[in-house]
């Protein structure tokens, strides 16, 4: 499978490219676009990188960069129906408040550790930014929004239950999970580092190292990458002009994670000393019908209401 993905990649490309290129008079520049293809390419590279032939070992690394990608995609996708000029007037001031708090931020680091490096020292009051930022915030479904220091938008979940509920904000929780128990503290992240064996005497012996489960987290970054990298294609195939040709391409992506037996989870069985159950070879004929109609429904789109409505009729089914 992951030769077929790389194949599917590498047909990309040529867009890829492309699309990376620009030149447009400064009038016409348009802040959103330039985002969602920055974000669209940055997601591909990462592809590229997870889905490298040679040897590559550092994938638990890497996992955390998944939570930038889905971020990206539910911010952008939030703010896609505002007018032009809002939208780019909420971006253009987004940035300049995120400027000015880092700036504050360097300036503390630098005159604790190196105060004698020079380092850009003047922060501006952007009191009416702010003000700009939350006024449009609150004009289109957050009426109690408040601008603050690491706080230029709402929460990305809540953006997530907005645009998609019990579809974009279920992933964005997962994704966020499992991404921040890479870069915050986990007890739980930090022991699956330790392999080894219980003798008969309960002695515990083993080794330290995040290697030991890079083949686990491969699988997250290809599986999921691949996931959010679809959504480009769904929420945005204007802003980056794909064709039926992409779309063709990215359909095959979808079929192919689909027919994945398994895509990694969060807490595995394994991790837990517990059988993992084989519901395929238990009940094949039912899980292979429901499975192929899982390719069937999802390998156009996420985000549609043949899917929404196909896992409302499955959820039913288990409960009957």
């Amino acid at each position: 499978m992951p030769i077929e993905i790389a194949e599917s990649l590498s047909q990309l490309e040529d867009f890829i490219i492309n699309l990376s290129k620009f030149s447009v008079p400064e009038s016409d520049y348009c802040m959103f676009s330039s985002l969602v293809r920055s974000s669209l390419i940055k997601n591909y590279e990462f592809l590229k990188l997870a889905y490298k032939e040679d040897s590559f070992e550092n994938y638990f690394f890497v996992t955390s960069f998944l939570r930038g990608i889905v971020e990206d995609i539910i911010v952008l996708e939030s703010i896609h129906s505002l007018s032009f000029e809002k939208r780019e007037k909420l971006l253009r001031n987004m940035q300049l408040l995120e400027v000015n708090e880092r700036i504050l931020k360097q300036w503390e680091f630098f005159q604790k550790y190196r105060p004698f490096q020079p380092v850009i020292d003047k922060a501006y009051d952007f009191e009416e930014v702010r003000m700009d930022v939350q006024t449009i915030w609150r004009e289109n479904g957050w009426p109690k929004f408040d601008v603050k220091p690491k706080s230029i938008m709402p929460p990305v979940r809540g953006l997530a239950e907005k645009l998609a509920p019990g579809i974009l904000d279920l992933l964005y929780e997962f994704i966020y999970r499992l991404s921040s128990g890479t870069v915050h503290f986990s007890p739980q992240t930090l022991l699956r580092m330790s392999w080894g064996n219980v003798d008969s005497r309960n002695n515990l012996s083993g080794t330290i190292s995040v290697r030991h489960m890079q083949n686990y987290y491969k699988a997250f970054c290809q599986i999921y990458g691949l996931l959010l990298f679809s959504f480009y294609f769904e929420f945005f195939s204007e802003e980056i002009a794909s064709t039926p040709i992409e779309q063709a391409i990215i359909i095959d992506i979808r079929k192919s994670i689909l027919e994945e037996m398994r895509w990694p989870e969060m807490i595995t069985f394994e991790e837990m000393n517990l059988p993992r159950p084989n519901a395929y070879h238990d009940q094949i004929l039912t899980f292979g019908i429901i499975h192929q109609a899982i390719i069937e429904t999802m390998k156009t789109g996420f985000i549609n209401n043949n899917y929404q409505k196909f896992i409302e009729t499955f959820k039913a089914s288990k409960t009957d």
